[in-house]
C-alpha cells in the first residue's frame, strides 16, 4: 500500500504509560491535542500529537515530513483507531518552522492539494507553533495563505 517506512502496521495500538510522563496540555481540540512529556528511559522532551485524519492523509504528510531537513525528528507514529494518529515529534524551542514553510513546494516531490496543505498546518501549527514562535495563545495564525494570480502558495505569518 506504501513505501513509508515509518508507517507500521503492526505497532502497538498504544503507547505504554510508564515510557512518557505528561509535562504539560498544549492544547486540546474534538479532533487534536498536543501535549509536552519526557521520555522516561531517554529523559528528553518530546512532543506528543494526536490528531484525526484520514490514514491516506496521515501517510502522505509523514512521508513527506520524515526526512526533511527543516522538521523535527519523528520518533514514532501509533495508529490508535482507524483514524486516529499519535505521532511523537521532537521538542523544539526555538526553530526553523518558518523557514519550512515557505520552501514548502520546492522540497516536495509533487504539489500537494490546497486542502491538504490547510490541514498540515493546522495540525502542526497547533503542535509547534508557539514553541518555534514563542507565540502564547494557539489561536494566533501560524501561517496563513496568501493568493496573488499565480502565486498561491502558503506562507510564513507577518509577525515573522
Amino acid at each position: 500500500m506504501n513505501n513509508c517506512s515509518i508507517y507500521d502496521r503492526n505497532a502497538p495500538r498504544t503507547i505504554p504509560s510508564n515510557t512518557y510522563q505528561i509535562i504539560r496540555t498544549l492544547h486540546t481540540r474534538p479532533d487534536r491535542s498536543a501535549h509536552l512529556a519526557i521520555h522516561l528511559l531517554a529523559g528528553s522532551l518530546r512532543i506528543l500529537k494526536t490528531l484525526t485524519s484520514e490514514p491516506t492523509e496521515i501517510i502522505l504528510l509523514l512521508c513527506y515530513l520524515k526526512n526533511h531537513p527543516f522538521f523535527p525528528h519523528t520518533f514514532e507514529t501509533r495508529n490508535e483507531t482507524p483514524n486516529t494518529w499519535l505521532i511523537t515529534l521532537d521538542y523544539c524551542s526555538g526553530g526553523d518552522i518558518l523557514d519550512y514553510l515557505p520552501t514548502w513546494s520546492k522540497t516536495c516531490p509533487s504539489p500537494l492539494p490546497v486542502s491538504f496543505s490547510k490541514k498540515l498546518i493546522s495540525y502542526l501549527g497547533d503542535a509547534l507553533g508557539f514553541l518555534h514562535l514563542e507565540v502564547t495563545s494557539t489561536e494566533q495564525p501560524i501561517a496563513r495563505r496568501r493568493g496573488r494570480r499565480g502565486q498561491e502558495g502558503i506562507y510564513p505569518p507577518s509577525f515573522r
